[in-house]
């Protein structure tokens, strides 16, 4: 219409104040109307531009979240981690103390099984005799057997034991030797298989046949 006007100017002989005021009434809607859709469109813009920017905003939140998320689920991680090997070193120190704990306990029944096995009344070292009987040289034990029992009633090689101090003799060494010569020679010999044999001989105290039967189950 506004351009009809201009078309139609100079045929109406109309000059152009008299345009702008027949356009002015007609300009005004088309200009509300205008700036209207341009500030609806400005608003759109902006309603767009600040949905875009929440949805940016919690995008960076939600990533925070899961970094956050991962880094305390990868803390937690290593805390569990760091409080299964201190209890696996725990365990591995209570592991050992008790290995060092049973190694000690062995090694002093060990050292009480010696001193029981080699028991003395006299201080007597036994400990040649059971090398001796352990490597199954009874001829050199038998020796070291005589020389031992010398030194309990106070003598020496050469010399020999008297019939009271047989009936002396300390107990605890008889049971030493005895209990030497028996598990070293698995049950063979030693002073109670000797008296077992004895005593199946008749118990003989004074030569004749029992005596000599005797001496040759033994050996001598």
């Amino acid at each position: 219409m506004l351009d009809g006007l201009k078309t139609f100017q100079q045929e109406l002989k109309l000059k152009d104040e008299d345009v702008a005021r027949i356009e002015q009434p007609l300009r005004e809607p088309v200009e509300a109307t205008y700036q209207s859709k341009l500030k609806q469109q400005e608003q759109e813009k902006q309603r767009l531009a600040q949905a875009a920017a929440e949805q940016q905003a919690e995008r960076e939140r939600l990533q925070r979240e899961q970094r956050q998320a991962k880094e305390q689920e990868r803390q937690r991680q290593a805390a569990l981690l760091k409080q299964q090997e201190a209890a696996e070193r725990q365990r591995q120190q209570e592991l050992e103390q008790q290995r060092l704990i049973e190694r000690q306990r062995e090694e002093e029944q060990k050292r009480r099984a010696d001193q029981d096995e080699l028991a003395s009344e006299k201080r007597i070292d036994y400990t040649k005799l059971r090398g001796l009987l352990k490597a199954n040289q009874w001829k050199e034990a038998d020796h070291e057997t005589y020389l031992r029992m010398l030194e309990a009633v106070g003598r020496q090689d050469g010399d020999w034991i008297r019939a009271k101090e047989l009936e002396d003799f300390p107990c605890q060494d008889l049971k030493t030797i005895d209990c030497l010569w028996v598990n070293y020679s698995k049950g063979h010999f030693g002073f109670s298989v000797q008296k077992k044999i004895w005593q199946d001989c008749g118990s003989p105290k004074s030569s004749g046949n029992d005596w000599d039967r005797f001496c040759v189950k033994v050996g001598w």
